[in-house]
């Protein structure tokens, strides 16, 4: 996705720059034509010293957000240490379900070791076609009985929520089995202790 300038505060500051005898492009380490077209990866590698050079130039604070307004959804955020932690928990929880392949390819392309993988990327590595790479991942989430919405895998940026969604559906199967869980168990202490009292009954009567 093609992220909007905040035009009126880089015009701003080229202007205050100017009047310095500075060059915001030239400090900055831009081109011109770059700022028309950004997308979130380029604004997390080069947003900060961005955000640094125009706040030196106008001297207030300036941020990136300030530069790019609404640039930082959450769910296109690289992977926290816990999602990937529960991730790999999830997965590894289902694990028999899959092939050493599937799982190996799900391992990459989720990021359940750090950040999610391209398809083109896992296929470079495992010597085979990107589409290859795709039905082993499509055979996988079938056997997970996962669902995921079409066109998330493209862009990293996709596959970050990608792998949210692919979180999300394997933490809500885990609900209903614990639910499973606890009511058998409560059901078979019910059935226990009625069948305790049955058989204390007799002996208290006697007992009277």
């Amino acid at each position: 996705m093609t992220l909007i300038l905040n035009t009126a505060l880089w015009q701003e500051a080229r202007h205050a720059g100017i009047e310095s005898g500075l060059s915001l492009y030239a400090l900055a380490r831009v081109q011109r034509h770059t700022l028309k077209y950004v997308s979130r990866l380029w604004i997390e590698k080069h947003g900060e010293h961005l955000a640094e050079t125009v706040s030196a130039i106008l001297i207030r604070p300036v941020t990136v957000d300030d530069l790019f307004p609404h640039w930082d959804q959450p769910d296109e955020r690289p992977l926290s240490e816990e999602e990937s932690g529960l991730l790999r928990q999830a997965v590894a929880d289902r694990s028999e379900a899959l092939s050493p392949r599937e799982l190996g390819v799900v391992r990459l392309t989720f990021g359940l070791e750090g950040q999610p993988v391209s398809l083109a990327q896992v296929a470079t590595a495992l010597g085979v076609t990107r589409e290859r790479v795709r039905q082993i991942e499509a055979s996988a989430l079938e056997k997970l009985e996962v669902r995921l919405p079409r066109g998330l895998h493209k862009s990293v940026v996709a596959r970050r929520r990608r792998a949210r969604l692919f979180l999300k559906a394997l933490t809500r199967q885990r609900r209903p089995q614990r639910l499973r869980i606890r009511l058998a168990t409560g059901l078979r202490g019910s059935r226990g202790a009625a069948s305790k009292t049955r058989a204390a009954g007799p002996a208290s009567r006697v007992a009277v």
